[in-house]
Formats: C-alpha cells, sequence, structure tokens
C-alpha cells in the first residue's frame, strides 16, 4: 500500500477489503470492493469504481450526476492503469493523469459543494413549510377571531332590539295609565253631574208644582197668593238645622224627597 508521494496515483488496496484512490500525494475518500481477481489490474479496478458509483442513489439529480463523473473518471484511470501495467515513466501519461487528479478534485469539491447547498435548500424548504403551517394557523386565528367579533355584533344588535322593545312597552304602559286616569276623572265628574241633577230635581219639582187654592175669604177681596219660595232642603238634616221641620205641603223648602210616606208632611 503506497505511503509515499513517488507512488504513481492509482487505486490500491487498503488492507480492508477495498481499494483506495491514491492521488499521488495523499489517499482520497474513494474506495471499490476488492475483485477477485487482479488479472484484469487496473482496468477491472475502474470498472468497480464506475459500478459503484452508478449504484448510488443520491437524493438529488444534480448529486448523481457529478457523483457518476467522479467515477467515470476513477474508470478511466482503472483502464489506463491496466493498458499500460503501471507504467509510468511516459511524460504523456503522467500529465494525463494529473488533469484526471486535479479533475477528480474538482468534481469532489464540487459535489461537497452541492451536497451543501442541497442540505441548506433542504433547510430552506423545511422553514418554509413550517412558515407556511404558522400562516394557516394565523389564518385559522383570525377566522375564529372574525367569526368572535360577527357573533357579538349580532348579539349586541339582539340586545339592543330588545331594549327598544322594553322601552316602547313601558311608554305603552305609561300611556294607558294616563289614559286611565283620565277615565277616571272623566268619570267622577259624570258622577258629580248626577248627583247635581239628582239634587235639583226636588226644586224644580216644587217650582213646577201649582198653587194650593187660596181659602174662602169673607166678602173682602181676596189676598193676592203668596209667590213662589225658593226655599230648598237638601235632606231632613237641613230642614231640622233650619228649624223648619216638619215641613208641609206648601210650607217653603217642602219635597217630596222630604216626604217619603207621601202624606203630607216631611221631616215628622
Amino acid at each position: 500500500m503506497p505511503q509515499n508521494s513517488s507512488v504513481t496515483p492509482g487505486w490500491y488496496p487498503d488492507g480492508s477489503g477495498s481499494q483506495r484512490y491514491w492521488d499521488g500525494t495523499d489517499w482520497t475518500d474513494h474506495t471499490v470492493e476488492l475483485q477477485a481477481t487482479t488479472a484484469a489490474g487496473g482496468a477491472a479496478a475502474g470498472a468497480a469504481a464506475g459500478a459503484a458509483s452508478a449504484t448510488r442513489t443520491p437524493s438529488r439529480t444534480r448529486r448523481h450526476a457529478t457523483t457518476a463523473g467522479v467515477g467515470v473518471l476513477g474508470l478511466i484511470l482503472g483502464l489506463m492503469f491496466g493498458s499500460v501495467g503501471g507504467d509510468a515513466s511516459k511524460p504523456e501519461l503522467l500529465e494525463t493523469q494529473e488533469e484526471l487528479t486535479s479533475t477528480t478534485t474538482a468534481l469532489e469539491e464540487q459535489s461537497a459543494l452541492l451536497v451543501t447547498a442541497e442540505e441548506e435548500r433542504d433547510t430552506a424548504e423545511g422553514r418554509v413549510v413550517e412558515l407556511e403551517l404558522v400562516a394557516a394557523e394565523n389564518t385559522e386565528a383570525a377566522q375564529a377571531t372574525a367569526d368572535l367579533e360577527v357573533a357579538q355584533t349580532t348579539r349586541t344588535e339582539e340586545l339592543d332590539t330588545r331594549e327598544a322593545d322594553l322601552a316602547a312597552r313601558e311608554t305603552a304602559v305609561g300611556t294607558r295609565e294616563t289614559e286611565v286616569g283620565t277615565r277616571e276623572v272623566d268619570v267622577t265628574g259624570r258622577e258629580e253631574t248626577v248627583t247635581t241633577r239628582e239634587a235639583s230635581v226636588p226644586a224644580q219639582r216644587q217650582a213646577a208644582a201649582p198653587a194650593a187654592p187660596a181659602a174662602p175669604a169673607p166678602a173682602a177681596v181676596a189676598p193676592a197668593a203668596p209667590a213662589p219660595s225658593n226655599t230648598y232642603f237638601k235632606n231632613c238634616d237641613a230642614a231640622r238645622a233650619a228649624g223648619a221641620a216638619p215641613v208641609r205641603t206648601g210650607d217653603p223648602g217642602y219635597g217630596t224627597h222630604l216626604d217619603r210616606d207621601r202624606d203630607g208632611v216631611g221631616c215628622e
């Protein structure tokens, strides 16, 4: 197994059952399984490297293309070593080997950069998914808030309507009470009017009654009949208070309301 820079670049057993590529100055990370026979030499090793690279399944298309390119270069190197039988003394071969080594190194660097970029992209995509989830949650929260505001507005409108209806009913009750009070006053006035009319009926009857015939006088000229009196007693208590009881027919203030038995004498 080569240990110094004077060894020709190529595929060599690494002691672990695999072959590792020596780039002339250091060991690379590229390995392939050690073939059962070495008759094919470097060509078989290169073919194995290409096969190993071809069987890998990267997560991204560009990574696959870069890895496959490295495998192809390994295959070319293997074929070259197999065809020349390990002869590294030819200047053209050495130059080609150096170019291939440089290209392989560049491809490895690009592959590493690509892997890093893809990891960053995966991280960014994961962040985008997280942000989308947060946005969805915010949208749901905003919708819930809007629904709650609508419900509160509806409830407030219902309460306002009920308050307006209650105020209208209170106003109607007040109006009704006022009407009842007015009717009570009207009824009271009517009752007083009826009472007054009832009290005035006896006086009217007394005033309308014909005067009693005058007693025949002696041969002299009969005196003139006394003028009708306007005296009126509302009841017997009033007649007694005036000293007129008992009141007889023809007496001032006599009325049938005082003479309940109609015998011509009231307030007996």
